[in-house]
């Protein structure tokens, strides 16, 4: 795709699929707490992790990665509030990186080669009272969308820088 004097169009590929696989597991729950299910708004500490694959020469991400750790009811005089921890990993996958070196080569142009996106998530959700939940949170991505070029950079050589993300959300049922 990247060749000049090439026709443009894309291969035509039939068919897709993904295979993924989670994982929730109760590490700790007190003494008092008689449900030990993996539900992460019971007291305790659970844990998760998830993984997902999906065909290289079709789709722009083939390796996904993420898991994370939560704790309930640790904050004195809030049983309900949870802080948790998490991180994740997205591969882009060797066909789009081979895009990225042979659009290199017929330009000539030295720009980023995307390679993964990192980030990690801190997030505290405060019940402020029955049916309202404040969620305050920070992320900080990795190289975003894999790496890609800053579009403020005028000569594409450089990545676009990575990125903190704060922010907060809030429910309300009633």
């Amino acid at each position: 795709m990247a060749d000049p004097s090439g026709s443009g169009v894309p291969a035509k590929l039939r068919g897709n699929y993904g295979i993924f696989a989670v994982i929730e597991q109760v590490l700790y729950r007190p003494p008092e707490v008689k449900d030990n299910t993996t539900s992460a708004s019971i007291p305790g500490v659970t844990a998760f992790g998830r993984i997902a694959y999906s065909p290289p020469d079709r789709n722009l991400i083939d390796l996904y990665l993420d898991g994370g750790i939560g704790f309930v009811g640790f904050t004195p005089g809030r049983p309900l509030d949870r802080f948790g921890v998490a991180m994740a990993y997205m591969r882009i996958s060797n066909t789009a990186r081979t895009l990225d070196l042979d659009t290199q080569a017929f330009t000539g142009v030295q720009s980023p080669v995307r390679s993964n996106e990192t980030l990690i998530e801190m997030i505290y959700e405060a019940h402020i009272k029955p049916g309202w939940l404040v969620a305050p949170y920070f992320q900080y991505v990795f190289r975003p969308s894999g790496g890609i070029p800053n579009p403020n950079d005028p000569s594409r050589t450089s990545r676009i820088g990575d990125a903190a993300v704060f922010g907060v959300t809030t429910t309300i049922r009633y």
